[in-house]
């Protein structure tokens, strides 16, 4: 049965980034940083056994929630291993939705006989990359390696180490020994939190966030790790985790999970004196209440919220944010194919308030081999005490594939102090092996608070979201050949004489062993 049920797993090679967008709870590719996108090319090149991994591995992809993992790791106990997305789905707390989103992250297949050890094997990836833009010369690497519980991984830019570090986990003692630059995600993020946040509540997900724990790192963005020593360990239910940074910050953490509740404890010594906080995730029904109070000297700071889930897809949530420097509190609510939210915030150092509305409808179509994806989103920001007062940002989207070609094209309107608009049509052929895309962009932006970002097509490992501003156009190309992949743009201005060109050529090189 199982064996059918892995035919239906076609969805597994999806594209990863609007998997991506949907997990982060962003609205769209230009909302994630680059840390971000290299977490998640790095899962999708090493998709996570979810029927070996353990459960500080499940937590520490920043996939799943809590109770996922505790019910996941309960219905493999009782059923057995999970072979398909469609099996995946069935799992409570998952669903359809959410199980395809998963997909291009998961190694969903067959460990062989139950209960044996996962067979040690060599894991290496490498990656080179040589930019030229307008003259200025760049590079980069990243290599990374695994052999059993043993991992180590090293990213430079411009020969300038950027993060390396030297991890080791254990599978008879459930725990991790990492030592160089490692993430730490944990609680809502009010003590320690590496990476990229959601500031902006894009949609009902970014709400609430997802805790890591610690894990070890090797990014291409700078300052978006600590470095030093890290560790983990489980005892039944209970995880335990400490680190020490080079720049003397101590954190010791502790929290205990169970199918419907997790709660835990930090405390936290630095240059800023001790910290102190307790986090919590209850599940009851359809509702889950998830939070975080922290108190640092003086000052206290809270961050908690509920979500409403009625159904798959369908749910609702509010989100309480106090600190010594700001007040807020927002609303959302989600459906399948829409979402909307709103946050309204004052800031008390600046004495300035916020009025922040996102609408989001995204629905995805099928006919016969075509799928046709349109997307409409409007970000609304009201700032009563400002003179400029409101930016609204009006986007439309329409994505049409029919293995292997692709076309893409979109549409975006801004007024803050005048209008603006961005326009782009992309066409293009993907395979295993090739692919090619093709795009052109026309832009008229004034001013600089109308300013409009744009992702753009990269190799692995790039994450490139221009900033347009001025009046002109631009052109991109990327070719990606087995392991090469090439890229070549420039943007002009006809109508700005003053105004330079820019070119950017790329070229990179990825192995994998």
């Amino acid at each position: 049965m199982k064996l059918l049920l892995l035919a239906l797993a076609l969805v597994a090679g999806a594209d990863y980034l609007g998997s991506a967008v949907r997990l982060s709870g962003a609205s769209c590719v230009e909302d994630l940083s680059e840390s971000e996108i290299e977490r998640y090319e790095a899962l999708a090149a090493h998709p996570l056994d979810i029927n070996t991994a353990t459960r500080r591995e499940l937590l520490a992809s920043g996939l799943l929630t809590s109770y996922q993992v505790a019910t996941l790791l309960d219905y493999i106990a009782h059923y057995g291993e999970i072979c398909s997305v469609v099996e995946l789905a069935a799992v409570d707390g998952f669903g359809p939705e959410r199980a395809k989103d998963l997909a291009p992250f998961l190694k969903l297949e067959p460990t062989g006989q139950l209960g044996a050890r996962p067979r040690k094997r060599l894991h290496a990836d490498a990656m080179a990359r040589v930019a030229d833009k307008s003259g200025t010369w760049s590079s980069a690497m990243k290599a990374s390696a695994s052999y059993g519980g043993l991992k180590t991984g090293l990213a430079a830019k411009n020969s300038q180490t950027t993060a390396c570090y030297l991890s080791w986990q254990g599978r008879r003692i459930p725990g991790q020994l990492i030592v160089g630059d490692f993430n730490a995600r944990i609680g809502q993020g009010l003590l320690t939190w590496t990476g990229m946040t959601m500031t902006t509540l894009y949609t009902v997900s970014a709400f609430a966030r997802s805790p890591t724990g610690l894990s070890g790192l090797n990014t291409l963005s700078e300052g978006s790790a600590k470095r030093g020593v890290a560790g983990d360990i489980q005892l039944g239910p209970v995880d335990l985790w400490a680190y020490a940074t080079l720049d003397g910050e101590q954190m010791v953490h502790v929290q205990h999970i169970s199918r419907r509740a997790t709660v835990g404890a930090t405390a936290l010594h630095g240059l800023d004196g001790f910290a102190c906080s307790a986090d919590w995730r209850f599940t009851l029904g359809k509702f889950t209440a998830f939070g975080e109070l922290a108190a640092r000297e003086a000052s206290t700071a809270l961050r908690s919220g509920l979500f409403y889930n009625h159904s798959y897809g369908n749910r609702g949530a509010l989100l309480l944010r106090y600190s010594a420097d700001e007040r807020a509190a927002a609303l959302g609510a989600e459906t399948r194919w829409a979402s909307l939210t709103a946050e309204a915030s004052k800031n008390l150092t600046k004495q300035t308030r916020q009025l922040r509305t996102v609408a989001l409808c995204n629905p995805s179509l099928s006919f016969g081999a075509w799928t046709l994806k349109p997307s409409l989103r409007l970000n609304s920001r009201y700032r009563p005490d400002e003179e400029l007062r409101w930016r609204n940002d009006l986007r439309l989207e329409l994505d049409l594939q029919r293995a292997p070609w692709i076309f893409h094209a979109r549409y975006n309107a801004l007024h803050c102090e005048q209008w603006a608009w961005l326009s782009y049509l992309e066409t293009g052929y993907k395979n295993e092996k090739t692919a090619l895309y093709l795009r052109g962009t026309l832009f008229k932006v004034d001013k600089w608070n109308d300013r409009i970002y744009s992702y753009e097509r990269d190799a692995p490992g790039s994450f490139n979201v221009p900033t347009y501003y001025g009046r002109g156009y631009a052109l991109a190309l990327y070719v990606r050949w087995r392991r090469l992949a090439l890229r070549a743009s420039t943007t002009r201005y006809p109508s700005m004489p003053d105004k330079p060109s820019k070119y950017e050529l790329k070229l990179q090189l990825n192995l994998k062993l």
